[in-house]
């Protein structure tokens, strides 16, 4: 009985291991897309934003006045201007998969507004695609600090 229970814990092990190798991978992916999104709109390169939406992705938020407000993915890309370079800094804050579906959250700098993005992505045969992202923004105030 006390082989059995080696044998199973060992399988068990490796199983583990074959399960979190694959996540690790997948969240590595999934970083990457969303690298293409932070580059792309950063650096002025629309192609790179459409590698990483699917076609159909919808953009949605409130708006000051509280009202819903959405685009689509493809109009969001064309007001990318080729070229040209912005100071956004994005940043990845968590990434949660299951199965072939994920949920990411990220921020974007933009002077003295942050954005929060949050993404829906799955895995299709073509790799991790983002299909949906809402966002909310916070105007910051920037600190001068005196010595």
């Amino acid at each position: 009985m006390k082989r059995i229970t080696q044998v199973m814990a060992v399988y068990l092990a490796a199983m583990l291991q074959i399960s979190t190798a694959g996540a690790n991978e997948d969240i590595e992916q999934i970083k990457q897309v969303i690298q293409w999104y932070f580059d792309g709109t950063a650096e002025g390169k629309p192609a790179l934003v459409e590698q990483a939406f699917l076609p159909s992705l919808e953009l949605q938020f409130v708006d000051s006045g509280g009202a819903f407000r959405r685009w689509s993915g493809q109009t969001y890309i064309s007001g990318i201007e080729e070229g040209k370079k912005n100071s956004r800094v994005g940043e990845i804050i968590a990434i949660d998969v299951t199965g072939d579906s994920a949920m990411a959250k990220a921020t974007i700098t933009i002077h003295n507004t942050v954005y929060t993005d949050y993404f829906l992505l799955l895995k299709l045969s073509q790799g991790w695609k983002i299909t949906n992202k809402i966002f909310t923004r916070k105007q910051v105030r920037s600190h001068q600090y005196s010595k």
